[in-house]
């Protein structure tokens, strides 16, 4: 009788037990499950201490304490877990050592919502097309009308991808060179990136920007923390091989698609990377035809075989999957643009990311007459070259390098542009990257054109000193006794996407391999200015062998510009207004022959020489003239 007398008091003595645990334990929401897989709860307030304990341990004299909790900052300043995700799942409480009545179950914390009737930016606002802009970038496009002297209006491909860019849509941009597609789409990201951090905040990575070289990547890091204010400028963040990366810094981070796989490879760094990746909000792969389609018909066919894909491609193919594990999937935002989309580019990003696409393209100029395809690309009748750019063409029958760069140096001084890129297509057979390297260019041109006051200068040195405060770097003078002319230096891969303000003309040195390079590198020059609100004119010099010559003109033939060749026994014709700076800067370099003979006179360009001649009876129309002067 005493035992079960014993067994129905310790049998009471559970029951009270049970009782009072239950009456402590938070509601359960039936049917909700958060997005990292754990139950959602509902907390019904403060929970009683147990009648038994009395909030202590069993087998310890000390209360029970809480681990202290680490705000992190966020884009909207406000405290968030380190991790990102919700406030309320972010941080676990461990039950006390051999206390087995704790609450380990997560506790709710408030999370913070802007009072109500207040905007997520204050300060001014202005209205740049159908945007409506506040904040720091307001600042920026004030600096860019004050220097312009005039209202700033948005581009074509501005005005049509900015406002399906803010709504959240996944599209790909397709304009000509040098029309303010980084803009277009960083501005409505980091404007709706701002709301959306106001709203909900959290902290870790949000916006990837994929980039194909360094030089780009300084660039567009340079202006993005332009249009985020100085202020915020830490929350942007270049990737780095020589920084630590065992934590994610900044919640843009600006980068090459090599080294995002790099950290996802390497064991110390690839969790945290995953997880990045899974909470990302939106991607822009920038210069795409590059970073997901640039091999040929038979480099794909070789990679292929050898199990080979893009950088890109993996990167796209990580984030699709990361979403995905986390039920985001349909939750991020993808955006490309590139002045050269084909259907590949965009059946490879689609495919890749299992995201939507669609195709936002700014009209360029009529096809000229006599092109093989007179219905453009896109079947609209247009091209994205624009107006007034010039292209001409100095063949060499034997591509030596001292001929070669003997011919770059008359063709500079013939010009007299304020400023001149050099762009260095080598990679062919005739053409190696050995001998036309960047250093031996550069120091050959160096020592030629420093005597006739022109500073000669690399891509890298020109792209880093513009983006220490992303202002346009202006010309340095009209040729004045004391202003130097400029020379910049640099190879095609180098130079894809890169903005160059100012630029007179191009010269292609060697052999480009396709259309889409001759494009990319033709189209740093007539670039829209900000003062006039259109193209500005320009020159594109193409110094190569007999080959490249008719690869050109073809090339011409199909995308609508014209070609004219400049026989290397004369002198090829200045710039618009520069014929008289030409004749003195080529007097300088042979003055020795002219005390002996006479100058040749200058050469006057007649603009007539440039335009669309129909052609004569029986006569084939042809992109190349082949008579006087110029051919």
């Amino acid at each position: 009788p005493s035992q079960r007398r014993r067994g129905a008091a310790l049998g009471l003595a559970a029951a009270a037990a049970a009782a009072a645990i239950g009456a402590r334990e938070p509601r359960r929401a039936p049917g909700r499950r958060d997005f990292d897989g754990g139950d959602d709860y509902i907390d019904d307030g403060p929970a009683p201490r147990s009648p038994f304990f009395g909030g202590r341990d069993a087998f310890d004299d000390e209360p029970m304490r809480r681990p202290p909790r680490r705000p992190a900052q966020d884009f909207a300043g406000s405290g968030g877990p380190p991790g990102g995700g919700r406030a309320h799942l972010s941080a676990r409480r461990p039950p006390p050592r051999g206390d087995f009545f704790a609450d380990d179950r997560p506790e709710r914390r408030p999370e913070r919502r802007p009072p109500p009737g207040r905007r997520a930016s204050s300060g001014p606002s202005t209205q740049f097309g159908e945007l409506t802009v506040r904040g720091p970038a307001v600042r920026f496009l004030q600096n860019q009308e004050r220097m312009s002297g005039r209202a700033l209006e948005p581009t074509p491909i501005q005005a049509a991808s900015m406002l399906p860019i803010y709504e959240g849509k996944s599209v790909v941009l397709q304009a000509p060179t040098g029309t303010g597609k980084s803009l277009a789409f960083l501005l409505p990201l980091l404007l709706r990136l701002e709301e959306e951090a106001w709203r909900a905040p959290r902290s870790g990575l949000r916006l990837l920007i994929l980039v194909p070289t360094a030089d780009l990547q300084v660039q567009l890091c340079g202006l993005t923390r332009a249009l985020v204010g100085e202020g915020r400028a830490d929350t942007v963040c270049m990737l780095r091989r020589d920084m630590d990366n065992t934590s994610v810094r900044g919640m843009v981070v600006v980068a090459t698609p090599r080294q995002v796989n790099e950290l996802l490879e390497d064991p110390l760094t690839r969790q945290v990377w995953g997880d990045a990746l899974a909470g990302l909000d939106m991607v822009v792969v920038d210069e795409a035809d590059r970073l997901v389609a640039k091999w040929n018909r038979f480099q794909r066919k070789k990679r292929l075989e050898g199990g080979l894909v893009d950088p890109c491609l993996k990167v796209l193919q990580r984030i699709s999957e990361e979403t995905f594990r986390l039920g985001r999937k349909y939750h991020w935002q993808l955006v490309a643009a590139s002045a050269t989309v084909n259907r590949r580019t965009e059946r490879n990003l689609r495919f890749s990311s299992g995201r939507a696409l669609d195709l936002i393209r700014a009209k360029g100029t009529d096809m000229p007459a006599g092109s093989a395809n007179p219905m453009g690309q896109y079947g609209e009748g247009t091209t994205s070259w624009p107006a007034g750019l010039r292209h001409t063409l100095r063949v060499l029958k034997s591509f030596r390098f001292n001929v070669a760069m003997m011919v770059v140096t008359d063709t500079i001084i013939e010009l007299a542009a304020d400023r001149v890129l050099v762009a260095i297509a080598a990679g062919a057979e005739n053409v190696p990257k050995s001998t036309f390297g960047l250093n031996p260019v550069t120091g050959i041109l160096r020592y030629r054109l420093e005597q006739h006051r022109f500073k000669v200068d690399t891509c890298s040195s020109a792209v880093e000193a513009a983006a220490r405060m992303w202002v346009p770097s202006r010309r340095v003078g009209g040729g004045g006794e004391d202003q130097l002319r400029e020379v910049i230096v640099g190879t095609s891969e180098a130079l894809r996407g890169i903005h160059l303000s100012d630029l007179d003309a191009v010269i292609v040195l060697g052999d480009p391999v396709s259309t889409n390079e001759y494009i990319h590198l033709a189209g740093r020059t007539c670039r829209y200015q900000t003062e006039t609100g259109e193209p500005s004119g320009g020159s594109v010099v193409t110094v190569c062998p007999e080959n490249t010559a008719d690869r050109i003109v073809k090339w011409g033939a199909l995308t609508g510009f014209r070609v004219f060749e400049v026989p290397l026994s004369e002198p090829h014709p200045p710039i618009p207004g520069k014929e008289r700076d030409s004749l003195d800067l080529r007097s300088m370099a042979s003055q020795e022959e002219v005390e002996e003979a006479p100058a040749r006179p200058a050469v006057v360009v007649d603009d007539d020489l440039f335009a669309e001649r129909p052609a004569s009876e029986g006569e084939e129309p042809s992109t190349l003239s082949s008579s006087g002067a110029w051919g």
